[in-house]
């Protein structure tokens, strides 16, 4: 069987079967569940022949609409060009080994910060990056996002599972790509003071699955995500940095504390001094209110010092003063 199936693929590919080191490249296998069956023969009697086998949406599907042969397949996930990988794109090693060093030499500071600065605009894909590092020009980059976006917007239909679903996603991919801003912010009140508005269990079948899916062309674009939701969104801290988001806007009823002992080294977080102490407190607990969360927060590089909400407008001038004060007395690490 195996042996006929590559004697029709040199046929149809008007090509003759040699003795050489033979790749085959099998793109959108996730189309046909045949082709991903047969991957296991060529493994156990076509040993001659190295099978690479891509497709969109593949992780979805495996163990659900398609099985893959266990053992005999060898996963590659193929993501976005880091900042580290940038600059070795560029040449620059000496970046490259500065980055190994926390904290970052004072030295290195400002020649690290433009260049995160080119990497954020430009994004991690591949053919951007290579493009810009061979010519070092904004405009050459053009063309390759303007196919870029056509491609996410004809693939929408394979993320969708009803033409509603496909019309937001369309509308969040045509608004989000031709924005040119790194970071996306995105903002779903879904919990109250007191917890989550509906059943945790819920929120997961329901609600999670569909945002990680809104929020994947961003993700795959290289745009930061910033999550918000007022209340107390502590119990879906995981699902959430699952969906995707690279920072946690949190109100003062979020445990900051939870969250920064757990992913304070690799994602970013917001807050959450308590208004009402700004708006009726007085400077001591105002400075104390500011060291609680400084003492959470400054010991990482991703943390952002903010009051949870908003100031009120009628809070004591003077308590907004003294709060930037503490602020400022309290932010040296």
């Amino acid at each position: 069987m195996i042996d006929e199936l590559i004697q029709a693929i040199f046929f149809l590919r008007n090509k003759k079967r040699s003795k050489k080191r033979t790749l085959i490249f099998l793109d959108e296998i996730q189309n046909s569940p045949n082709a991903v069956s047969m991957l296991r023969y060529f493994y156990e009697f076509a040993k001659e022949f190295f099978v690479i086998a891509a497709g969109s949406l593949l992780e979805p599907l495996i163990d659900k609409h398609i099985s893959f042969p266990v053992g005999r397949v060898e996963y590659l996930y193929i993501k976005p060009v880091t900042f580290n990988e940038y600059v070795l794109a560029l040449g620059d090693v000496s970046s490259s080994e500065v980055l190994t060093h926390v904290p970052c030499p004072n030295f290195a500071h400002e020649k690290l910060l433009k260049q995160f600065y080119q990497y954020t605009l430009i994004g991690g894909m591949p053919e951007v990056v290579r493009i810009y590092t061979e010519t070092l020009d904004f405009h050459q980059l053009k063309p390759v996002y303007e196919g870029l976006l056509r491609s996410y917007l004809e693939d929408v239909e394979k993320y969708a599972r009803n033409k509603i679903l496909a019309r937001v996603m369309r509308h969040a991919v045509e608004s989000s790509f031709y924005s040119a801003v790194p970071v996306f912010m995105c903002h779903d009140d879904i919990c109250w003071t007191s917890g989550p508005v509906m059943s945790p269990g819920w929120y997961r079948k329901a609600i999670f699955p569909r945002l990680k899916k809104l929020l994947e062309p961003l993700l795959e674009a290289g745009k930061k995500i910033i999550f918000a939701s007022d209340g107390n969104y502590t119990e879906f801290f995981d699902d959430i940095v699952d969906c995707g988001a690279h920072m946690l806007v949190m109100e003062p009823s979020c445990d900051m504390k939870l969250f920064a002992d757990k992913y304070g080294k690799t994602h970013g977080f917001v807050g959450n001094a308590d208004t009402r102490i700004l708006l009726s407190g007085t400077k001591q607990d105002i400075y104390n209110e500011v060291k609680r969360c400084m003492h959470i927060g400054k010991k990482y590089s991703g943390f952002i010092m903010a009051v949870g909400n908003h100031i009120p407008p009628n809070t004591p001038v003077e308590n907004a003063l003294y709060y930037n004060e503490a602020y400022l007395e309290l932010r040296k690490r």
